[in-house]
Parts: C-alpha cells; sequence; structure tokens
C-alpha cells in the first residue's frame, strides 16, 4: 500500500507564507528618540581620561563611544514601528521650521548613575525640542512631563561609585566646552546589546531646508533593525540645575 502523501499546512486564500513575520516586524515596539549628534568627542576626552584613571573594576564605569555621542531633544519611548514613517515625516516638518543652532557646551555633573556636560539652555533650541516633544501626542504617545534641560552624557557608572567619581568633576563644572553649530536633527533608534547601549540615526532633518540625506557616520539605514532587541532601559536623562555638580533629579534613564 502507498504510503499516504503528508498534509501541508494550508495559509488561506490569499496568504503568503511569512506574511505573519513581517506583520510582528511592524508591530514591534522601538526605543526612539529626536536628538542631535555631537561630533567633537576629542573635546571632552580629558573629562573622559580623568575618570578612566580613578575607576575601580567595580566602579563598572562605561564611557560613551565617539558615535554614541548627542544631545536629546525629545524622548518618543516604545513607538510602534508600524508608526515610524510617520515620525520622520512629523520631523522633517518640524525641523523644517527651524533654523541651524549654536549650541554652546559647559559644566558638567552627574546623575544617580550616569556623568552629563552640560549644553546652554537658549531660546532657539528651546523651542525646537518643545515643538518635537509635543509631536509624540500626534504618534500616540505621552508627552514627557519633565522640563527639558539639555545635556550630552558622557559615561555611566554602577551608584556605589559616586563617592569616587565625583570629586573628578569639581574642575570640570565651569568648564567651556565649546560652541559648536548643528544644522540638522534626526530620528534615533536606541538599542540594548551585550556590549551596552547603540544608539543608530533612522533619519536626518535639516534644520530650516529640504530633508538631508542619510550621511552621519555610524548611522543605519531606514530599515527596521532586527539583530537587536529594542532598548529597554535607556531614555533620557532630566538636569536639574545645569551647573550643579551633582543633580537629585529622578532619573528616567538617558539617550
Amino acid at each position: 500500500m502507498d504510503s499516504a502523501a503528508p498534509i501541508r499546512k494550508q495559509t488561506g486564500p490569499g496568504k503568503k507564507p511569512g506574511k505573519s513575520r513581517n506583520r510582528k516586524q511592524k508591530d514591534k515596539n522601538l526605543r526612539c528618540f529626536f536628538g542631535i549628534a555631537f561630533r567633537n568627542a576629542q573635546v571632552l576626552a580629558p573629562l573622559q581620561q580623568q575618570l578612566s584613571s580613578v575607576a575601580q573594576p567595580e566602579d563598572k564605569l562605561r564611557l560613551s563611544p565617539p558615535e554614541n555621542l548627542h544631545l536629546t531633544l525629545s524622548f518618543l519611548g516604545s513607538l510602534p514601528a508600524s508608526r515610524l514613517d510617520e515620525a520622520k515625516v512629523i520631523g522633517s516638518a518640524i525641523c523644517s521650521r527651524h533654523g541651524e543652532l549654536s549650541l554652546n557646551c559647559r559644566g558638567a555633573g552627574a546623575f544617580k548613575n550616569s556623568i552629563w556636560v552640560g549644553v546652554s539652555p537658549d531660546e532657539a533650541l528651546l523651542a525646537l525640542a518643545e515643538e518635537l516633544r509635543q509631536s509624540a501626542v500626534l504618534l500616540g504617545m505621552p508627552v514627557d512631563p519633565k522640563p527639558f534641560q539639555p545635556h550630552i552624557t558622557v559615561a555611566r557608572f554602577a551608584p556605589p561609585a559616586r563617592n569616587r567619581l565625583l570629586p573628578v568633576l569639581e574642575p570640570f563644572q565651569t568648564q567651556e566646552w565649546l560652541t559648536f553649530s548643528a544644522s540638522k536633527a534626526s530620528l534615533y533608534l536606541s538599542e540594548t546589546l551585550q556590549e551596552g547601549a547603540r544608539y543608530s540615526i533612522l533619519k536626518s532633518f535639516a534644520l530650516g531646508a529640504a530633508e538631508l540625506p542619510l550621511d552621519t557616520p555610524g548611522t543605519q539605514s531606514d530599515d527596521i533593525p532586527t539583530e537587536s532587541p529594542a532598548d529597554s532601559q535607556e531614555s533620557p536623562d532630566n538636569l536639574e540645575n545645569l551647573g550643579s555638580l551633582d543633580s537629585s533629579a529622578s532619573s528616567t534613564g538617558d539617550n
């Protein structure tokens, strides 16, 4: 007797194999934020070197690599992948209404587990950040209730290391790092990998001009990355006082 032919699972009329996998990819949440890349890592080297020189293994000091340095403008949280294109359109429209920025980096301080350098909150920067923050409503996301207080995270550490690392910051509290021009902002994807956080630019937007191509070092393509889980720990820190060495403001993380 001939053996019966194996029964193939029906995919249903008009349904193609693999379609459900694509749907799952579209429905996943992505940790995203709008920000401005900081491409002057060499200026911050003295601070990072001083931190490294006093840190012990148990401090778990992690210096921000040059490609991760940025100023967060608006944290979107867990954005549904299906709304990613919408976020790009909104970002482009908002940035086109704001001109190039002149950003002054000064001072240094710490949160409960991170070290930052400050960015002066001038009117043009505040206006751009506020409009991008309010855009969360258009994407179905809650607006961050904490005030925008700009900074660039340069290192992270285990909480017990505070007493050892904070004295390093004292001579940098009034440091005038540099003033730099920002001609574009970007939509970032935040991921947590084994080696630490990775921030990838999904799309860049010219400030006050037409949309920019993806040309920033260390960026990713517009395709949604699938090799790594979305970051579930990192989100923007909030500064209490720009010149304060030790900020006691509760942090929601930092991108």
